[in-house]
């Protein structure tokens, strides 16, 4: 079975969300997609790989990958009615191929307001791509309903630890009593109050953003460990995915095996998005090394 044929989806309650892709899973990603009755909502079409890791290009293997897993976001773009941009980086959003969005009904992270000037560039030239044939609505800090479906969308956060990134939206899926939250890149929130919209609407599962730990020297934040941990006392909180910048790192659970062992106490399933999903974890940009010299 290749890659494309494979079925990740994991339904929960009335329900079901599928990762498409992220670092577990081969590439530079947060791709979800969640339906929720009969809407299909997809977050953050996008696939990239890392440049540049270890002083190396990525490896053929990794470039497969990726070939795959947009394969996998494009089928998933064609069936959804809502997609969900959460910033302009390239690892969330593709502008080569703007008829995808042909139908859709699009929330997009402002792209005047609190965004920094490389992400306005970027959305400048994409959005107006989509005028005429995709319906844009600015999604910060605003809440829809959709019949039975209510997305609920946080105020802009700093993307990781500081403003030079940009600024990210958070998402909040909430049917049928079950609440998923797709944080986008806030890096294990790093920073005072971060978290705080993830601790209002105590979510039944989180797909986290972990910290850049492989760009600090292994080193987790203080303030981030203790903002994941808040999380898992919510109560309420099942599973908590914590994927993307954190699995860039070979020794990502040693790295917070605090907050694992916390989990395992609250009794809080810590996964990445491959275990998640029943499949194999493949870091492929922290392993490029064993990729080239195996």
């Amino acid at each position: 079975m290749t890659l494309m044929e494979e079925v990740f989806s994991v339904k929960l309650g009335k329900m079901k969300v599928e990762i498409l892709a992220t670092e577990s899973l081969g590439v530079r990603s947060m791709s979800c997609l969640v339906t929720a009755g009969s809407l299909r909502i997809l977050i953050d079409p996008g696939v990239a790989l890392g440049p540049r890791r270890y002083g190396l290009s990525p490896h053929r293997r990794e470039v497969q990958t990726l070939w795959e897993r947009w394969f996998g976001i494009k089928k998933a773009l064609r069936t959804a009615d809502i997609v969900v941009i959460t910033h302009y980086h390239y690892d969330h959003f593709n502008p080569q191929e703007p008829g995808l969005f042909r139908g859709k009904i699009l929330f997009v992270k402002d792209p005047e307001r609190r965004i920094n000037s490389s992400q306005k560039r970027r959305a400048s030239a994409f959005l107006p791509e989509l005028s005429g044939i995709a319906r844009i609505e600015i999604a910060d800090g605003r809440v829809f309903s959709f019949g039975g479906v209510l997305l609920r969308f946080s105020e802009p956060v700093p993307h990781g630890e500081t403003v030079k990134r940009g600024y990210v939206i958070q998402v909040l899926v909430e049917h049928g009593g079950f609440r998923f939250l797709h944080t986008s890149d806030v890096g294990g929130y790093p920073l005072e109050g971060q978290n705080e919209f993830a601790l209002f609407w105590a979510p039944d599962l989180i797909f986290l953003d972990g910290p850049s730990t492989y760009m600090a020297g292994g080193c987790v934040p203080e303030k981030a460990m203790g903002n994941m941990a808040e999380l898992l006392r919510s109560g309420r909180l099942k599973k908590l995915v914590v994927d993307h910048h954190l699995l860039r790192d070979v020794s990502w659970k040693q790295r917070v095996k605090d907050l694992v062992e916390e989990a395992r106490k609250r009794g809080v399933d810590l996964l990445t998005a491959a275990e998640f999903m029943g499949t194999r974890e493949m870091p492929l940009e922290a392993r490029r090394k064993e990729l080239y010299f195996r």
